[in-house]
This record gives structure tokens, C-alpha cells and sequence, in this order.
């Protein structure tokens, strides 16, 4: 049998020294499915005027509620694609009027004598979401945790990105160090944490005082920074002979939106958004409204300079690639990265070779081949087997290691998704 060599991806070298504020366009397109996609419901009729801020919509309690990010009239409501693939409802509404935040002095608020409660329904109400892995309610995260009487509170940020196509977490870290510590501080009172641990590498400064005693930081080698999730962490602090394993993780841009939404009573109307590739002009580090189209970026970095190919949102690594760069910019949406044809590598799938490198990079030993012939071909696999789905960290290391470019990774999530 011959094996045919594929060439590598070509992750683009970005650096960014400052972040710039997208134009906003004359129609916004707010997506109504929160970030556990829920559709919310509507709060607000046709031909209404809106206020930058107002809440459009919410599914339950402690959802994240979903923010109209510009003020002007609701125009109609509409369905598109989203950076996830799938379809959802959306508020058009037309820029009109004065904003509420944006080029206004934000004060800072008290919150040391505000209760779990009142914290959750904060972050709940101004649309905080957990980007860590799988975008989540902060809110609901933490209320499930205080609900477990059993457990020893420890919360787990990391502050640089785990997929190396991907600079946001690590410059929104540099850049807003002392709000991200605060959001931290905030998130850790909310679930009464005994102990926060702080993943970083070496390039951030550690603060001459650290600004709560329960704080540790934790350095991470460079080697163990790929896709670094809960499972490789919790791995870290056993190394480093810490006797607690993660409640709740987050990243730099859930505790920096904790952060406005707590201290600075701002709602989540926006998002720093890495707009990079091989096909554009110019690489930006954006500060974006939710619901701005993907198209209005890519004039902002002037055009491109090579035909696009592939868009993909959030990493090339477990990244999804869509179709639409009318597509809008939603609260999940970290990175945009537009590839010409000659830069991706060749994706056709092959027949399995059975070469064993997805059981070899697998960090939980799953067989995703197994799950892959389990979906795609409906061989029998035994109860307990199929279980084994659940124990996935969706890191994505076996589509990488796929020489055939299986959709491993996609296999285990539709199981593990029909098992729940």
C-alpha cells in the first residue's frame, strides 16, 4: 500500500502592537442563539428604536443575554449562517443615534460587597460567556459548581492561546493585564474559589504584588502550551504538586469581559478578533462589534491580495470553516483566518491506513478510528465503548496526526453529542 505525503498547513506569523476599531457598518446582524445555542427570546418588536446595550433577548435566568451592540431601529429579523456552521435568527438593526458606552468615561464600581448570587446574575444579565473550550453561560458554570457542596473551588485561567494560529488571548493579556487580573478576582468570588491558578508563559510579567493571596502563577514550557485544555492543566498542577484539580477554566477574554461587565458595568457589545492569512493584504488585531459581517473586515485590511479559498473561524487547528463572508461576527469569534488555495495543504480523505497515530496523539487514549467507522460506516461498537466518547477533551490532536484527513475529531463530538 502507498502512502501519499500532504503537505503541512501554513500557519501565518502574526504579531500585533495594537488593536484597531472596526468600522461599523450601516446594518448590524445580531445573532439570537446564545453561546450554548439557545435561541433567546424575543424582547423587542419590529421597527423599534434599540439603545447600544439594551437586551434583545435571553433564553433563561442565566443565560448569557444577547446586547444590541449599536443604538438605531430594529429593521426585521432574519436568518444567516454563522461562524459555527449552523443557522440562526438574527436582529437587523440600522446604526442610528448616540451610544450609550462606546467614547464614554466608564467609571469602576465597588463589587467586594456584591454576594455569588448577585455576581452570577451580573455576568448572566451582561452577557458573559466562557470561551475557554466550549463557549458556555458563565453564570450557569458557576451556579452548577456552588450547587456541589462537596467540592474545593479552584479556577484555572490561562493566559496565552492554545492553538498557535492564534494570538487574541495572549495580546488581550499584554495589553489589558490589570483588568484581566480583576475579572479573575471578580469570577473567583463568584464561586468562592480556595485557590487560582494563573497558566502563563514566560513572556508575561508577573505583578511586583500579587493582587489576591490565593493566587499562584504557574509558567508554562512552550512544549505544553498546544492545545492546552482542562485535562493538561489539571496535569500541570499535579506536577507542580498542587493537591486541587480545575472547577472552572477561563481565558483572557472571559475574565477581561468579566471584568467590564462586573467592574465597569458594560455588557458584551464587543470583541477583539485576529483577522489574518494569506490571502489578505493586511494582517489586524480588530476591536469588533458582534454582528459586524466578516466582509467589512476584510475591506478594512484592504481587500485581498489573493483569491480566498478558505475561511476559517477560531484556529486551524479545530477551527470551522465557513462559506459566507457575509457571515457576522458573533461573542464565540477569537480569530478569522482567510487562506488562498496554494496555502492550504490537500485536504481529500483516503481510506484508513490503520497506522495507529490517532490512538498515539490521543492524550486520553481513545480510538477515534473506532468512532469513525462507528458513525460513517455503522459498525457495532459495544455500550461501554461508545461511553469512552465522553472522556474526549476535544483538543483535536487526531485530525491533525490523520494522514488519510479523516473527520476523527467530528466523529467523536456527533457520539459523545447523541450520548448526552
Amino acid at each position: 500500500m502507498s502512502i501519499t505525503i500532504k503537505k503541512k498547513i501554513i500557519i501565518p506569523d502574526t504579531s500585533f502592537s495594537e488593536a484597531v476599531d472596526a468600522y461599523m457598518p450601516l446594518y448590524d446582524f445580531v445573532p439570537l442563539k446564545d453561546a450554548e445555542g439557545n435561541l433567546s427570546v424575543q424582547k423587542t418588536a419590529v421597527n423599534s428604536r434599540v439603545t447600544e446595550g439594551q437586551v434583545l433577548g435571553k433564553f433563561d435566568a442565566y443565560s448569557a443575554s444577547v446586547h444590541a451592540p449599536v443604538p438605531g431601529v430594529l429593521t426585521e429579523y432574519k436568518t444567516l449562517p454563522m461562524p459555527d456552521g449552523k443557522l440562526s435568527e438574527v436582529a437587523v438593526i440600522k446604526l442610528e443615534g448616540e451610544f450609550t458606552f462606546k467614547g464614554k468615561k466608564l467609571r469602576s464600581r465597588s463589587w467586594d460587597s456584591l454576594s455569588s448570587v448577585d455576581l452570577c446574575s451580573i455576568l448572566a444579565e451582561n452577557g458573559v460567556i466562557n470561551t475557554f473550550d466550549t463557549p458556555q453561560s458563565l453564570a450557569r458554570e458557576i451556579l452548577e459548581l456552588n450547587n456541589d457542596y462537596n467540592s474545593r473551588p479552584a479556577l484555572s485561567v490561562r493566559l496565552f492561546d492554545a492553538d498557535p494560529s492564534i494570538c487574541t488571548d495572549s495580546f488581550i493579556t499584554v495589553k489589558k493585564t490589570q483588568e484581566i487580573l480583576e475579572g479573575v478576582e471578580v469570577i473567583a468570588k463568584a464561586m468562592s474559589a480556595e485557590k487560582i491558578f494563573i497558566f502563563h508563559d514566560k513572556s508575561i510579567k508577573i505583578p511586583a504584588q500579587i493582587p489576591h493571596d490565593k493566587m499562584v502563577f504557574i509558567v508554562v514550557p512552550e512544549s505544553k502550551q498546544l492545545m492546552c485544555g482542562k485535562r493538561e492543566i489539571d496535569i500541570l498542577l499535579e506536577n507542580n504538586k498542587y493537591e486541587y484539580k480545575t472547577s472552572i477554566a477561563i481565558d483572557s477574554s472571559t475574565a477581561f469581559a468579566a471584568y467590564e461587565a462586573v467592574v465597569l458595568q458594560k455588557p458584551l457589545l464587543e470583541r477583539f478578533v485576529q483577522v489574518s492569512g494569506t490571502s489578505l493584504k493586511k494582517n489586524i488585531m480588530f476591536k469588533v462589534r458582534i454582528g459586524t459581517p466578516i466582509r467589512k473586515l476584510v475591506e478594512q485590511c484592504d481587500g485581498f491580495k489573493k483569491k480566498p479559498y478558505k475561511i476559517i473561524i477560531n484556529g486551524l487547528i479545530k477551527g470551522t470553516a465557513i462559506r459566507d463572508p457575509d457571515t457576522p461576527v458573533t461573542s464565540i469569534v477569537k480569530s478569522i483566518t482567510i487562506l488562498s488555495k496554494k496555502s492550504v495543504p490537500d485536504q481529500e480523505q483516503t481510506h484508513c491506513i490503520h497506522c495507529g497515530n490517532c490512538h498515539r496523539a490521543c492524550p486520553v487514549k481513545l480510538h477515534p478510528d473506532a468512532f469513525f467507522d462507528y458513525y460513517y460506516y455503522h459498525t457495532e461498537l459495544p455500550e461501554p465503548f461508545l461511553k469512552t466518547s465522553l472522556l474526549c477533551t476535544q483538543c483535536g490532536l487526531c485530525n491533525t496526526s490523520c494522514p488519510a484527513r479523516l473527520p476523527l475529531f467530528q466523529s467523536i463530538a456527533i457520539v459523545r453529542g447523541n450520548l448526552k
